[in-house]
């Protein structure tokens, strides 16, 4: 580039300057404008690479004049004016907004006689903001920064922050609700002291759609070694069924845009070093070091740490083919003759649960509310009840209502005898929008397959078994299970190995 060219390296490391590549642009351009008319903010613009993808977004997405929409300013003389050669070689009529000075100076609120007024929101943010480390910086630009930006945000940032954390947090300032930022970074954030306010920031003010990692041997900045991300964040509460999507390149795929790259199955992928994990934003904490989610974890590498066989046996709820036959209420059992002795009580709805224990009261609850309680369990000492006799007039009425024509009934005989299986004392969601949850089974109900069953191998042990609940509870195992399971239209399905 002609900027590389006229500048030593040297002398733009001072700056924290380093070009964006093209394909970079154009995927951080098409993920943040949204629309057409979408107003842009390019702080910190260099030699235009970023504003030059956003004016030809906007031109494929049928802007008349793209130019006007742009905003952008850089510190430095020489890269305004070669922005303003490049965005006029993209482009004909109309004129960016381009403004020479230190981004952290320029104001987006005014006061007025009515208050904190937000002045020009912007719609869109792409932006490739100086690099400089905090050992980098002046006392005083690093004094005004902190002040600058804790102002603003209420959050005070940790003294070694490097400038980019501060541009990102005052560049949000600009940003109309609801609107898209698309910024590369260094991966630094992720694992360092600095890094946890500047994660409880994103965490807090934003939905962070997706983190790509481009590892540094795909050398992403010509001649600098070193781990950028891109960062896809909009600017709103996270909702609570939210999922961040971290992914690791060793190198750029074949895609257009972000889109195309969250659609990609990572694990039918032969290259062993991409990786992708959809985790719950709500599940993610700005204490833990987030490298962890860019790579699978080798458990078997953890000193100390044995198989959950070894201590429990996890199994499926039961199967029934048809609940409408099996599962039961007050009112079907005043309508048919079912002898006490083939009900068993059952949790038919995860969405029943209130918390992380299943009560007496609770079960007595949902029967008092008409609904499906109880389970046919054609047992009888311990055995199949193979005369119908007793359950004649039920089964006889299954038949004639209900499809018993299944494969399920088939592999069955007779094929009103569902699996056996005793009560297990601690359940587990089978699909969840919140992350996984193991629940004590107080009352001792069967369930049915939306239920992982989980049976501890030791003695029955209240103290014991509430014990590996709380570990099953706990943050950590929570993100593991949450790194190995499937998301299907919002909702988590949770992969325990049964």
């Amino acid at each position: 580039m002609v900027y590389e060219c006229l500048f030593v390296q040297d002398a733009r490391r001072d700056l924290g300057q380093f070009a964006t590549p093209n394909y970079i642009s154009e995927i951080l351009a098409k993920w943040a404008i949204d629309d057409a008319d979408d107003t842009v903010l390019d702080p910190g613009v260099g030699a235009g690479m970023l504003s030059s993808a956003a004016v030809m977004e906007k031109t494929q997405r049928g802007a008349d004049k793209p130019l006007q929409d742009i905003r952008a300013n850089d510190i430095d003389e020489l890269a305004v004016s070669m922005a303003a050669v490049s965005l006029k070689l993209v482009d004909g009529p109309g004129s960016p907004v381009l403004e020479r000075g230190n981004f952290l100076e320029f104001e987006a609120h005014d006061w007025t006689e009515n208050g904190h007024v937000q002045t020009q929101p912007v719609d869109a943010v792409v932006a490739n903001p100086p690099y400089s480390r905090s050992q980098a910086m002046d006392t005083a630009v690093k004094a005004q920064a902190n002040r600058v930006v804790s102002g603003e945000t209420g959050i005070n940032f940790h003294g070694k922050s490097p400038l980019y954390v501060y541009f990102l947090a005052h560049a949000a300032q600009f940003v109309a609700d609801g609107g898209r930022l698309a910024f590369i970074i260094p991966s630094g954030f992720m694992e360092t002291e600095f890094g946890v306010p500047f994660k409880q920031y994103l965490l807090d003010r934003f939905r962070v759609e997706a983190i790509v990692q481009l590892d540094e041997d795909d050398n992403t900045f010509r001649g600098v070694r070193t781990t950028t991300s891109l960062l896809f964040l909009e600017y709103e509460q996270a909702p609570e069924d939210h999922e961040t999507t971290f992914i690791n390149l060793p190198s750029w795929p074949e895609v257009d845009s972000v889109n195309e790259l969250l659609e990609i199955d990572f694990a039918e992928d032969s290259d062993e070093d991409r990786y992708r994990v959809d985790l719950l934003q709500s599940l993610l904490s700005p204490d833990d070091n987030w490298q962890h989610y860019f790579s699978p974890t080798e458990t078997s590498e953890i000193d100390g740490l044995g198989n959950f066989t070894d201590i429990a046996t996890i199994k499926r709820g039961i199967a029934t083919g048809n609940n409408d036959i099996f599962c039961l209420n007050r009112d079907d059992l005043v309508d048919h003759d079912i002898p006490d002795r083939f009900l068993r009580p059952i949790i038919k709805s995860a969405q029943d649960i209130p918390g992380y224990e299943i009560t007496r009261e609770d079960w007595e609850g949902w029967r008092d509310q008409g609904k499906d309680v109880w389970l046919l369990y054609a047992y009888e000492d311990d055995e199949k009840l193979t005369d119908q006799g007793p359950l004649k007039e039920f089964l006889s009425y299954a038949e004639e209502t209900f499809d018993t024509d299944r494969v399920l009934f088939d592999r069955r005989n007779p094929w009103y005898c569902v699996d056996k299986r005793d009560p297990a004392p601690i359940l587990a969601k089978y699909m969840s929008r919140t992350g996984s949850q193991f629940i004590y089974n107080d009352d001792d109900l069967l369930t049915l397959n939306n239920f992982h069953n989980i049976d501890p191998n030791f003695e029955d042990d209240e103290d014991r078994t509430k014990a590996l609940l709380a570990y099953l509870n706990s943050n950590i195992v929570r993100k593991e299970i949450s790194k190995v399971s499937r998301s299907y239209s919002g909702l988590e399905k949770i992969e325990l190995g049964a």
